[in-house]
C-alpha cells in the first residue's frame, strides 16, 4: 500500500508554487533503501527547498529525524537552509504540524482604495469605525471598485471579476457600498495549526477590548479538516 505521507508529500503545499522538482531515484547511500525527491517552492518572494526521502524501512527513517528533518511514518522531510519561522509555516502548509488546529471566522469591511497615504491609513480606519468624517484626511486618496486579498474570501456584494496578481487576488465589484468611502463586506474561515498560548501573565489591560478591537468576540472552534491551512489575512 502506498504510504499516506508519500501521497501528501506529492501534493503542493497550500499557497506555494512549485518551481522545480528533481527525482533522484534511489538513495546515493548503498546501504539505505530509499527514494529521494527534492522540490523547490516559492511563495510571496520566499524560496524554500524540501527534500522528501521515502524509506523502505521505517526504522531507518527514525534515525534521520531531527530539528531540520520531520518524519511521518517512513517518509522524512528535510528542510535545509530555512529559518525556523519559514520551516514552521511550510510544515503547516504541508499538513505536517502536530499542534492543535484553531478555526477563526473572520468578517470585516474592506475599503476599495487604489492609492492612499499609508501614514494616515490607521487613523482613517479608526475614524471610520467611530462614524466620523474622513474627507479631509483622504483628499489625496484614489478610491475605486476593487480590493486585493490573500486567500479565499466571500463578499457582499458578489465580485464581478477576479484576477490573480502574483499570488494576490484582485476582486472587482460593479457597485460597492458607499459610506464616506466605497467598501465591501468580506468573510473567511481561517484554520491555524499550532497556535501559541501565552507563556506568562499578560500586563493588565493589554488585551482589554476597545471600540476598535472587540476581542471578547473571538471564538475558537475545532477545525473539521486535518490538512487544510489557508493563508493568513494580509
Amino acid at each position: 500500500m502506498l504510504n499516506l505521507w508519500l501521497v501528501l508529500a506529492l501534493q503542493d503545499p497550500t499557497g506555494w508554487t512549485l518551481e522545480k522538482e528533481v527525482d533522484h531515484g534511489g538513495s546515493p547511500f548503498r546501504s539505505i533503501d530509499a527514494t529521494i525527491i527534492t522540490r523547490w517552492y516559492k511563495r510571496a518572494g520566499i524560496h524554500a527547498r524540501v527534500t522528501i526521502i521515502t524509506f523502505a524501512d521505517e526504522e531507518e527513517a527514525k534515525k534521520r529525524e531531527g530539528e531540520r528533518v520531520v518524519r511521518r511514518g517512513s517518509v522524512c522531510y528535510e528542510f535545509l537552509g530555512l529559518s525556523p519561522a519559514i520551516q514552521k509555516r511550510l510544515c503547516q502548509d504541508m499538513g505536517l504540524s502536530k499542534g492543535a488546529v484553531a478555526e477563526y471566522e473572520v468578517a470585516l469591511k474592506v475599503a476599495c482604495v487604489d492609492s492612499l497615504d499609508y501614514m494616515n491609513a490607521n487613523r482613517v480606519t479608526n475614524l471610520l469605525i467611530a462614524g466620523k468624517d474622513v474627507a479631509e484626511l483622504t483628499r489625496g486618496w484614489t478610491f475605486g471598485r476593487s480590493v486585493r486579498m490573500l486567500g479565499e474570501w466571500t463578499f457582499s456584494p458578489e465580485p464581478s471579476t477576479r484576477a490573480d496578481e502574483g499570488g494576490v487576488t484582485r476582486y472587482t465589484f460593479e457597485k460597492p457600498a458607499f459610506d464616506r468611502v466605497p467598501s465591501v463586506e468580506a468573510k473567511a474561515t481561517i484554520r491555524v495549526r499550532d497556535w501559541y498560548t501565552p507563556s506568562g501573565q499578560a500586563v493588565e489591560g493589554l488585551t482589554k477590548a476597545t471600540a476598535f478591537w472587540p476581542v471578547e468576540r473571538l471564538q475558537r472552534t475545532p477545525a473539521q479538516s486535518t490538512f487544510e491551512a489557508p493563508l493568513p489575512v494580509s
